[in-house]
């Protein structure tokens, strides 16, 4: 037997193996001389070898009714882990097959039941299944109260804003960004209000009351104003419900990854959004309606609605679109172009070829060049100056990148972090290493970057600067470059090599990814139009 499962609270104390792991959220102390340091490459190569069985599950539980409500379904890879755990079943499977000895700690009660199921190996008792159960649910039972009371609340304050949006007018949709500007200047679709007069912008519902009170003028408003205190009150029970049955390809992690969902008020603030941007369509019938697009729950929802009113949608293309982000894909949706936009502007060429690898129609995809990153000004490389870590926004990877900070500038290198300014995270700062007054593109000069998620690693690619993508150990960093740009891999356990070892990467430039913003297109597409049978007319 090669694989001995149980969870930190009964550990045998007999048991004889040659490593262990723990996965996700589990802690436990054990010897660390025997810890399997190889795991984040092998978690990695599993989250890369399930991606269809996890396209085939979200098209299977987005057929069913009340999905519509739930991330899942969409796979985002920011949106649910479910990718994560069947990545550490299937991990599990092919540690089964080693010669060595495995000690697998899991203190996830689905995930246990998963693997034991699956595996024919030793198991201890499994985690509580009803505590985890219970916990979850209280817990959702109280945000949804609490929600009904914050929306009721956001409705009070911003129920005025209906009426400075006026009759069919083109709109953008957009979320709550700090940088978004009362003037019009938007974080994701740059001056384009300034250049269009009679462009409209409306403000989704994750936005905040006070932001939105700020951001409020003759052509914005928040889409809480087409709420109501009786909507928020009748959502109260809004919970995902799918039909899990025993055929489906890992129950156990579908049923966890429903109780997930229903431990928060993601679903109720779904089916929200899904009725005030209703409202607001039949209410104000924009002409045409433009959002930064990812293909999630609430967009399925809104491309639907406007096909119903035969107004024209444009999904613009949400910043980057990396190799594991499989909810841009067309076949996760099963009602294919009805629930699409009728038109999919990208970033640039690259990006509008990934796309079209991943199913879209080619006809459909435009490329409007990219607001939101800019051409890029040089940034010196200098093997003697700091090494810059770009901190991840998903907290637990920000921590273990900072102990790998920690651990270079222990080796009396100079290390400068930047944390995400919507996730601060407290650091205690050193001699060696120092938090950046400033993000990655003011810096001077640089010897690398060490980045995690978002796009810091891009852009310190496009400046030729040595870049090293962060592994960590108990999770998979969302891979978001382009297909065919790569960098160098490390771990809190290698990092300080990777460091020793970088060196300039190979020139990707920023026009062979981007293209600069086609104003003349976005002008046409604001006045689109569709036919009697729902072509879009330029």
């Amino acid at each position: 037997m090669t694989v001995q499962l149980c969870h930190s609270g009964n550990v045998p104390t007999n048991t004889r193996y040659d490593f262990w792991l723990a996965t996700t959220d589990t802690k436990v102390s054990l010897p660390a001389e025997k810890l399997w340091r190889d795991v984040c490459a092998g978690l990695e190569q599993a989250y890369d070898s399930c991606e269809e069985i996890c396209v085939d599950t979200g098209h299977t539980l987005a057929k069913q009714n009340g999905s519509e409500i739930a991330r899942t379904p969409t796979m985002g890879a920011y949106g649910t882990d479910f990718r994560l755990y069947v990545a550490w079943v299937k991990l599990a499977e092919t540690l089964a097959s080693d010669k060595r000895n495995f000690l697998v700690i899991c203190d996830d009660p689905w995930l246990f039941r998963e693997i034991a199921d699956r595996l024919d190996l030793r198991t201890t008792h499994p985690p509580n299944l009803w505590k985890a159960r219970l916990q979850l649910r209280l817990r959702g039972t109280l945000a949804r109260f609490r929600n009904v009371v914050r929306l009721t609340i956001a409705w009070l304050k911003l129920r005025h804003q209906r009426e400075v949006i006026p009759n069919g007018h083109p709109s953008i949709l957009v979320y709550g960004h700090p940088d978004t500007q009362v003037n019009g200047e938007d974080a994701y679709f740059g001056d384009l209000m300034a250049r269009e007069g009679d462009l409209v912008r409306m403000l989704h519902t994750d936005c905040e009351a006070k932001l939105a009170q700020k951001l409020s003028g003759d052509r914005t408003a928040s889409l809480h104003a087409w709420g109501g205190p009786f909507q928020a009150i009748r959502l109260i029970t809004t919970k995902w419900r799918p039909h899990i049955s025993s055929e489906m390809a890992f129950p156990h992690l579908i049923e966890r990854a429903v109780e997930i969902e229903n431990s928060g008020a993601g679903p109720m603030m779904t089916r929200w959004q899904a009725k005030c941007q209703s409202r607001w369509i039949a209410d104000r019938e924009p002409t045409i309606i433009i959002w930064p697009w990812e293909n999630f729950s609430w967009e399925r929802m809104l491309c639907r609605t406007a096909k119903r009113m035969k107004i024209p949608t444009v999904g613009y293309q949400h910043t980057v679109v990396g190799t594991h982000q499989i909810n841009f894909r067309a076949d996760l949706n099963p009602d294919q172009e009805e629930s699409l936009p009728d038109r999919i502007v990208c970033n640039g060429q690259g990006y509008q070829r990934e796309l079209a690898n991943w199913g879209h129609d080619p006809q459909k995809l435009l490329n409007g060049g990219a607001f939101r990153i800019g051409k890029p000004r040089p940034i010196k490389y200098d093997r003697d100056a700091p090494v810059y870590f770009a901190l991840s926004p998903m907290v637990p990877i920000a921590h273990e990148q900072i102990k790998a900070a920690q651990a270079v500038a222990d080796t009396g290198r100079h290390v400068l972090f930047r944390d995400h300014p919507m996730y601060p995270i407290n650091i205690e700062e050193t001699t060696n290493l120092r938090r950046a007054e400033s993000g990655l593109m003011t810096q001077r000069a640089l010897s690398s970057v060490v980045y995690s998620t978002g796009t810091s690693g891009l852009e310190a690619l496009l400046v030729g600067l040595p870049t090293i993508r962060f592994q960590p150990y108990d999770r998979v960093a969302v891979v978001v470059l382009p297909e065919g740009v790569e960098t160098p891999t490390a771990t809190r356990f290698t990092i300080n090599q990777a460091v020793d070892a970088a060196a300039p990467p190979q020139i990707v430039t920023w026009e062979e990814i981007f293209t600069p913003v086609d104003y003349s297109l976005w002008a046409g597409l604001l006045r689109t139009r569709l036919d009697a049978d729902g072509n879009c007319l330029a």
